[in-house]
């Protein structure tokens, strides 16, 4: 079981791990850990659950907490990239000079990526979900054996005679 600190520090550390120091890998698994916080409500509308932020999760849990945070991570990634883009300066992406070419991606290449790595994050996201869910599902109704052995009200389940 994990708690929210526990998740942000393993998101960092599977998915970027890239401060250069230690204070600032700290502010950003900080930054993590409020997100998670802040969102655990939508964590809770797609799960059918009722967690707390200071409630443990289990592994299943933690990985669809992962999916929706990188999913909104790269959404904004995205964003940052074509603001970006449309507020700086035009940049070359082709140039040739005789025989020789050289490419270079642009910002809305980036800003693509960044759309298709939430796509699947997403995509990653609904399959952890309904697979949460599929095996969190309680029976809506039982009715003679299905409930158990023990008799109910005024039916006799144990299979003795009156």
């Amino acid at each position: 079981m994990s708690s929210i600190g526990e998740i942000a520090t393993r998101i960092y550390e599977t998915q970027f791990d890239d401060a250069p120091t230690q204070l600032e890998r700290e502010f950003k698994i900080e930054a993590i850990s409020g997100w998670l916080e802040a969102n655990i409500g939508q964590f809770n509308n797609l799960t059918y659950q009722s967690f707390g932020t200071g409630d443990s999760f289990l592994l299943e849990e933690e990985n669809i907490l992962t999916q929706l945070y990188l999913k909104d991570y790269y959404n904004k990634q995205a964003r940052a990239v074509l603001i970006g883009a449309t507020t700086g300066a035009l940049e070359w992406t082709r140039l040739t000079e005789g025989d020789t070419t050289i490419v270079r991606n642009n910002n809305i290449d980036f800003a693509r990526e960044y759309k298709n790595l939430s796509k699947n994050a997403a995509e990653e996201l609904t399959s952890l979900v309904y697979s949460y869910n599929s095996y969190q599902a309680m029976p809506r109704q039982t009715a003679g054996f299905d409930g158990g052995l023990e008799a109910t009200g005024n039916c006799n389940t144990t299979g003795s005679s009156n």
